[in-house]
Order: structure tokens, then C-alpha cells, then sequence
């Protein structure tokens, strides 16, 4: 753990030996520093500073008790979806900070945060391959020679292929993973049988993945977010604009919460009626539950429709040496998602979740409207916007 600390931090601790045998008692009482004890204390420390600024941003001073702001903040950052005062009574601040604790409190931004540090951790512990791949990277190769790469299915070295001072072999096509064909690979992708090249090859594969992973998982993250907000906040602005104004709050910011808190699932509204004044928005409903689902159940399911459509369009649009390498490496995150990222699933395990997601929302679905007939208040909604309440209902509670 040595070389993640800084160095004014060493020097200061070799100065002061009992500042060592203090922190070393105090390290042997609490938990190990792994990834679940970091997410444990991101949620309860976020949550506890979030709570007292919340709850000193009431207006007036001290309205909402410190218990609610408590209640609300965890209730936000947890995507829980629970609140004990209404939220158009808060202040925009408020607001705010619920909308960006849903935000950070999202499964895919912790995600997100989860490839950052496998990458970091990678160039640290493997950093001849990062410096293999840079290389390369920086070194151009003729169109004759890339093509017939592309078409081999293990390493090649050539005479100046050694890292100055390392004693690395640098691959010449660190993409490909063919040599893994027939290869037993375990429950998340893992080999046991390879030799140190190959392990090398691999790491190569991994690390390209990781990087491609690190801008398509913030893209969609953010570009969901971005573009149902701005479609939500324009219809409300423009078709139900006393909606909002009723409860004091601006359209276009009701529509940036509403998406922000359907991509998250969060299930919170400015709104004291929550979703009925749009019981009968086809737009709104249909924007809001594709949302649901994309930041949610369905979210492997897209993510991987997203590389797939990428690598299909590639292959039709470019000739085969054509953006080589990254073709490559689509090709083994969706061969060994399980490698790479947690919320990716091979082929046949995306496509029983896509059965489960149709299944389970069809059934709450057909319940909702079985359920609820001969309700005087159900049936006085029209027949068309009753049924994709329905829906919307159903992607809203599974």
C-alpha cells in the first residue's frame, strides 16, 4: 500500500514514529481497504455531510428537521424513492442537491468509478504492457503489414519488438483474442491455463477494453440523462406548463428532475401528485419509461445492443484493416464481458435477462389492468392512456 501513499506522507511518518503505531492500532480495529469497505464509507459519509447541508438550507432556518433531512438525503442517494416532506416545499437548492445525490447514488455512476480504478490499478501493476500498447500505439505501420495482423491469431514478434530496459516482449497485435478459442474459461471469464505470453496477450485485450469502457459507459450515462431531460423539460414547458406552476416550480426543471429521477429509478417527483397530472402524456410516460428502463433492469441489455450495433455498423461501413484493433477489442468485450465490467453478461445470459425484464414487467402489467377493473377511478381514464399507465406502472415498480 506503500506506493499509493505520497511521499510528504512517508517522510512525515518516518519523522514521527508514533504517528506509525497510532495508525497502525487504530488500522488493525477497522475493516480492510477493499472496494466494498471504499463503497460503504462513499454512501455513509456523503450521506452524513449531504444531511447537514440539506438540513441547513431550509427556509425557513430549521422547517424541516434534521431526522427528515437525514430521511430524504439517504432516502435520495440510496435511490429509495421515499420522502417525508413534500418536495416542492423545499428550496431550488434542495432540490438540486436531491437531483445530484440521485445522481451520484446511480448503480451505473458507481460503475463507472469501478472501470476508472481497474484501469488505474492496471497501469500501475502492468505497466510494460500500458507501455507495450503506447508504444505501438505511437509507432506507424504500414497498411501491407497491419493487415496481415489482423489475420493471425497469435503474437508476433519482431527484432526490435523488446521494451529499452524492460525485457518485455511487445506484441504486434495485443487485440486479437483467438488464442482463447477452445480455451476453458471460468464463471467470469477467468483462465488458469495460459502461458506468461499469453497472459501478456490478454492483458493487452483487457486493458484496450477497459479503455473503451471508460467513455462509453460515461457517454450513455450522461447522454441519456441530458437527452430525456431536455425532451421532458420542453414538452412540459410547452404542453403543461401550469402543471409546475401550481406547485411553484419551474417546467423545465421539473422535467430535468422527473428524468433524472426515472433514469435512476429513484422514483422521487417535485410533483405532490407524483406522475397522475400526466396520466394521459403519451410522450412524458413513453420518455419516462424508456428511461426507467435504461438506467436500470435494461441497462446490460442496451449497453451491450450499443457495442453489437457498433461492431456490426464497423464491419459493414469499413474495410476489415480498418480500425482493426478496435474492432478487436469490441469483439472480446462481448466475448468476455465478465472480464471487463460487471454489468455486462455473455450472449445467453443477456438474452435470458431480456426474457425476465419482458416477462416480469408484462406480468405486473397485465395484473394492473385485470386487477383494477370495475375501480371507478381507473376506468374513468380513457381506454389508450389507461393502458400504457399500465405499463408505465409496471417499468416503474420492477
Amino acid at each position: 500500500m506503500s506506493r499509493w501513499r505520497p511521499r510528504w506522507w512517508n517522510g512525515f511518518v518516518g519523522e514521527h514514529p508514533w504517528v506509525a503505531s497510532c495508525l497502525s492500532r487504530a488500522r488493525s480495529a477497522l475493516p480492510p481497504v477493499n472496494f466494498i469497505t471504499i463503497h460503504y464509507a462513499y454512501f455513509i459519509v456523503v450521506c452524513l455531510a449531504a444531511s447537514v447541508v440539506f438540513w441547513g438550507s431550509s427556509n425557513p432556518s430549521r422547517s424541516i428537521t434534521y431526522v427528515d433531512s437525514l430521511f430524504v438525503v439517504v432516502s435520495a442517494m440510496t435511490e429509495a424513492g421515499l420522502n417525508t416532506v413534500n418536495l416542492s416545499q423545499m428550496t431550488t437548492w434542495q432540490q438540486i442537491m436531491l437531483c445530484l445525490l440521485i445522481m451520484l447514488g446511480s448503480s451505473i455512476w458507481v460503475s463507472i468509478w469501478t472501470v476508472a480504478a481497474r484501469l488505474h490499478v492496471f497501469e500501475q501493476r502492468f505497466a510494460a504492457i500500458v507501455k507495450a500498447e503506447r508504444e505501438k500505439n505511437k509507432r506507424p505501420i504500414p497498411l501491407l503489414q497491419r493487415f496481415s495482423t489482423f489475420r493471425k491469431s497469435v503474437t508476433t514478434p519482431a527484432g526490435d519488438s523488446k521494451l529499452p530496459g524492460t525485457g518485455t516482449r511487445m506484441p504486434q497485435t495485443i487485440a486479437s483474442d483467438n488464442f482463447l478459442t477452445g480455451r476453458a474459461a471460468g464463471r467470469n471469464g477467468q483462465f488458469h491455463d495460459l502461458t506468461t505470453e499469453e497472459r501478456e496477450h490478454l492483458g493487452g485485450c483487457e486493458y484496450r477494453a477497459l479503455k473503451v469502457l471508460a467513455v462509453i459507459v460515461p457517454l450513455y450515462f450522461f447522454l441519456w440523462q441530458l437527452l430525456g431531460c431536455v425532451g421532458l423539460g420542453a414538452w412540459m414547458a410547452y404542453n403543461q406548463p401550469n402543471t409546475a406552476r401550481e406547485n411553484g416550480i419551474n417546467p423545465w426543471w421539473l422535467g430535468i428532475f422527473n428524468g433524472v429521477s426515472a433514469f435512476n429509478n429513484s422514483g422521487m417527483s417535485l410533483l405532490d401528485a407524483n406522475m397522475i397530472p400526466f396520466q394521459k402524456a403519451y410522450y412524458v410516460l413513453i420518455t419516462m419509461g424508456l428511461m426507467i428502463l435504461a438506467g436500470n433492469t435494461a441497462y446490460p441489455l442496451f449497453l451491450r445492443l450499443i457495442f453489437w450495433s457498433m461492431l456490426k455498423v464497423l464491419d459493414r461501413t469499413t474495410a476489415e484493416e480498418t480500425l482493426g484493433d478496435f474492432k478487436e477489442t469490441i469483439k472480446f468485450i462481448l466475448k468476455y464481458p465478465r472480464r471487463v465490467y460487471t454489468n455486462l453478461f455473455p450472449s445467453r445470459q443477456t438474452w435470458w435477462l431480456c426474457f425476465m425484464v419482458v416477462l416480469l414487467n408484462s406480468i405486473d402489467w397485465v395484473a394492473f389492468e385485470l386487477l383494477n377493473l370495475g375501480n371507478p377511478v381507473i376506468e374513468a381514464i380513457p381506454t389508450g392512456s389507461r393502458v400504457l399507465d399500465g405499463l408505465f406502472q409496471a417499468l416503474g415498480t420492477t
